[in-house]
């Protein structure tokens, strides 16, 4: 399954244009926002979404797009995402990024590029991955669960001949 957008450059004439055309338009037929949402702790197909860097904040962000469910969790008390449902990852400070480098390097590796800035400004937008998500609850309010990555990959590493290129903890079905 191929999901990957296309971008297109619109001048500025026709994003007013564009945006005049909504403003005239029956609100039903307005697509709606895909929202933030908490996932089960599980193995998805995910989209790359945005990709930012705030070097103010010594953060790292990673937005991504629910694509597909492989596995939830039946520990999971969370209810399931809808396609399109977005969570976002942080990587904050130097711990942070060698905690991006724990979960990405074998991307960069597999994608033949060496710094984070090109991996989050050219490849990370409208990349398919396949990763094991987990649930987090929050040190003071149990109720609040937060998401976290435990392993991701390209989704065409999964049929990529190295063995090692799949880390473990990722299951990913090849129809086998």
């Amino acid at each position: 399954m191929n999901t990957q957008t296309q971008k297109v450059e619109l001048s500025e004439e026709q994003k007013m244009e564009l945006f005049s055309n909504l403003l005239d338009t029956p609100i039903d037929q307005i697509d709606t926002v895909a929202g933030f949402a908490t996932f089960p702790a599980g193995t998805y197909v995910l989209g790359g979404e945005r990709a930012s860097a705030d070097i103010a904040k010594l953060r790292i962000t990673l937005m991504f797009a629910h694509n597909d469910t492989l596995d939830v969790s039946e520990r999971s008390t969370v209810p399931p995402v809808e396609t399109g449902s977005l969570f976002s990852i942080m990587y904050i400070d130097e711990l942070g990024i060698k905690r991006f480098r724990t979960q990405f390097g074998k991307i960069m590796e597999h994608l033949g590029i060496s710094t984070l800035r090109q991996f989050l400004e050219n490849h990370f937008e409208g990349s398919q991955f396949v990763a094991t998500v987990t649930e987090r609850p929050d040190k003071k309010n149990p109720d609040m669960i937060y998401n976290g990555l435990r392993e991701i990959i390209l989704t065409d590493m999964a049929d990529h001949d190295d063995p090692e290129a799949i880390p473990a903890g990722v299951h990913v079905d090849n129809g086998t």
